[in-house]
């Protein structure tokens, strides 16, 4: 019996522990991380739709404007646990070309790229 409690014991402080969200509720963090970075990159525009495109890449249609939005895991201390830590992330360039687009939309002057 002694044994046992031992072997227990030693199992636990050798396995290391993983606490993950299920699906659902990781994907609605995800989807909400998605919709506010897109929010704040363009403050006068709706977001429209949110397309999954692959494991921690989505698109984000706001108006004539759609950019592709990564999340990025933060890494977390060994030994901690709880559900995944990510950033989601425009690229520079595709929020700089919206915007422009945008400007040029409210000044009347529209040009196809």
């Amino acid at each position: 019996m002694k044994t046992a409690i031992w072997l227990s014991g030693l199992l636990m402080l050798s396995t290391q522990a993983q606490a993950a969200l299920s699906p659902n509720y990781q994907r609605a963090r995800e989807l909400t991380a998605v919709i506010e970075a897109v929010a704040s990159a363009f403050p006068d525009r709706l977001v429209d739709k949110v397309q999954f495109v692959e494991d921690d890449k989505y698109e984000v249609t706001a108006g004539a404007c759609r950019v592709i939005v990564t999340l990025e895991t933060k890494p977390i201390e060994p030994g901690l646990v709880g559900p995944r830590q990510f950033d989601a992330g425009l690229p520079i360039l595709s929020v700089n070309k919206c915007r422009n687009f945008w400007a040029a939309a409210r000044s009347g002057f529209i040009c196809a790229a």
